[in-house]
């Protein structure tokens, strides 16, 4: 890519740098096409997936799975002028030994990239899944296995790996940086990401955990977050920061099951707040933040769960009624946005739900915000989404929607849903849902052209970078029989957007002004996790952030935003708050549509990308 310098006086010289899509928004053709095949990236077996520009070019390249690399490079005879070729090797994402049984690969449960050490490139964080301190069960009495010297047998060794932290020379080649910090507390993680906690300009990393011994008890390993030293290398404030939970289950303060992990300005103070989803029907965690740390408000707002706390099982179920720690959600991702416009974020909940758990078990839902009339609490509404199921004569479903995200897919300004559905076998898709000028929501899922049964992680982005934002994602048969799963196998799909009604838009890079061996609070982020952007066009107002992790297990997109404009012809005002200490902000007006632009921290400017 290249940049050309621009200024806000020169707005008009550049109405013309418009990028058109092929096909026209229609009923008669779907708004998608899965064009893996075609480019490189189909008939590869992955569940997880990630757009990121490892090799720093401007051109997003896939990351599929745990370690497998596709580089993206221009081919004008494939669809979006792209094609994508694997790398994995040269990447140095892949890790191997040589065990008792032959070579070992490193067994990675989820990747986050940002740039750690603020040198302009992608780094890695690379979770692994610790999972040593459950028992093993005696078949015969379904008691604690004890050897001859009466101690406990566990059900998995140590296999040795731990969490590390890889950093990018630049060009998508990554090393692991020894003794970063991240591997010293080995636990079940299962999602994290990164955030500049206290805006000193250096990246900070929230990890989630999981159960201890899952099976045989609620406790659960403590969530951490680790304190960004600027050169890759972290340091535990889990406690100075006020994160520390208690290791007795049953409380709001408890050690949780986490399966998600999100990070946004909440209440709209300057200061990143946690968005913790827990797994086990136990209640989420907002932890909020500010500049003597965090504090936990997940009660107080409603983000821990709906009212329905009685824990009651349906007549037809014979099990015990729940406490209520347990009596809430399965929150496996949490996606947030200003989905009605007016300034402050909403989230929509993605949860495992079942016939047989009752209403005591919370479905996926929008948690509007309030807003400070109403001291920032959340309302839980569907805004006109309804979920069908497929009933027999118990009245079985299951919600399996392990995967949420937004995108304006048709540039018209109002920010859609996407649902990814998975693990269960009566049904579980991709599901797109467009939001109606009233703020409510239709189903137009049929007309995507998606029918993509058992939905993986999904990342979404501009990956042609033409003015409309693709979904890639990921597959699943979890819980699937052989029946239903027939000779298909586990792949990724590349769903291109295929529409071009003439609705205009803006993709937005920003980069803070922080660089190698800079002092701490001297300015932001150099990806500018935290920003947050704020876009005028006549009477509407949009707010985008850029995050550095967005829900479950590895659930991100890359660090810029997009916007659909419908058919203003330009921003009447575009202003980004900076994630530093002053909330340092830069205002532009009569911004030109159309085309990338990259702001730079202290440049009282940006620039029109151009990619090549």
């Amino acid at each position: 890519m290249r940049y050309r310098p621009f200024t806000f006086q020169l707005v008009l010289l550049t109405a013309v740098l418009c990028i058109s899509a092929s096909a026209q928004e229609s009923t008669d053709s779907p708004f998608f096409i899965n064009i893996a095949p075609d480019i490189g990236l189909g008939e590869i077996p992955v569940v997880r997936v990630v757009w990121a520009d490892v090799d720093s070019d401007g051109w997003l390249d896939a990351v599929l799975g745990k370690y497998r690399v596709f580089h993206s490079l221009r081919d004008p005879g494939r669809p979006g002028g792209r094609r994508f070729e694997e790398i994995t090797g040269a990447c140095g994402l892949q890790l191997t030994r040589m065990g008792e049984d032959g070579e070992e690969t490193r067994p990675v449960n989820a990747l986050i990239f940002s740039d750690v050490d603020n040198d302009g490139d992608q780094d890695v964080y690379s979770a692994v899944y610790c999972d040593f301190l459950k028992p093993e069960s005696d078949p015969d009495t379904d008691d604690f296995m004890i050897d001859e010297h009466g101690e406990v047998v566990y059900a998995n060794p140590d296999h040795g790996w731990r969490s590390e932290i890889f950093i990018n020379n630049g060009i998508g080649r990554f090393t692991r940086l020894h003794n970063s910090g991240v591997d010293m507390y080995p636990a079940t993680t299962c999602a994290a990401a990164f955030l500049d906690c206290d805006k000193d300009g250096f990246i900070d990393l929230f990890e989630g955990n999981w159960y201890r011994e899952y099976g045989w008890s609620y406790e659960c390993y403590q969530d951490r977050i680790y304190s960004g030293l600027g050169d890759g290398l972290f340091v535990d404030a889990t406690d100075a920061w006020g994160l520390t939970t208690t290791g007795q289950p049953g409380f709001h303060n408890s050690s949780k099951p986490v399966y998600g992990v999100t990070h946004t300005d909440w209440n709209n103070d300057g200061w990143q707040d946690i968005l913790v989803q827990v797994y086990g029907r136990q209640w989420n965690f907002l932890w909020a933040g500010g500049p003597d740390g965090f504090t936990q408000m997940g009660e107080a707002t409603g983000f821990d769960g709906d009212e329905d706390r009685w824990g009651e099982y349906p007549e037809i179920v014979d099990r015990v009624t729940e406490l209520p720690f347990r009596s809430n959600g399965n929150t496996f991702d949490c996606t947030v946005a200003d989905f009605d416009n007016d300034g402050d974020i909403d989230c929509f909940t993605g949860e495992i739900a079942h016939w047989w758990a009752g209403p005591a078990s919370d479905r996926s839902t929008f948690l509007i915000n309030g807003g400070a009339d109403s001291d920032w609490t959340f309302t839980r509404s569907m805004l006109g989404i309804v979920r069908q199921h497929e009933i027999d004569a118990m009245e079985r479903w299951n919600e399996g929607d392990l995967h949420t995200g937004t995108l304006d897919f048709d540039n018209d300004g109002l920010l859609d849903l996407l649902i990814g559905s998975s693990d269960y076998p009566d049904g579980q898709f991709l599901k797109l849902y467009r939001q109606l000028p009233d703020h409510t929501f239709e189903n137009m899922t049929d007309l995507a052209g998606f029918n993509w049964e058992g939905c993986g992680g999904i990342s979404i982005a501009d990956y042609d970078r033409d003015g409309d934002e693709d979904i890639l994602v990921g597959q699943s048969f979890m819980r699937l029989t052989s029946e239903i799963i027939g000779d298909r196998t586990r792949q990724a799909a590349l769903f291109q957007n295929q529409i071009d009604n003439g609705n205009h838009w803006i993709g937005i890079i920003c980069e803070g002004s922080m660089r190698p061996g800079s002092d701490s609070f001297s300015g932001s982020n150099r990806s500018a996790i935290g920003a947050r952007i704020t876009i005028t066009c006549g009477d509407t107002t949009q707010v985008r952030e850029i995050l550095g992790g967005a829900g479950h297990a590895g659930h991100q997109n890359p660090p810029e935003v997009h916007f659909g404009l419908g058919q203003a012809d330009v921003i009447d005002r575009l202003e980004i708050r900076w994630p530093d200490l002053n909330n340092s902000t830069d205002v532009f007006e009569s911004v030109p549509v159309d085309c990338y632009i990259k702001i730079n921290q202290n440049s009282n400017s940006f620039e029109i990308i151009e990619f090549i």
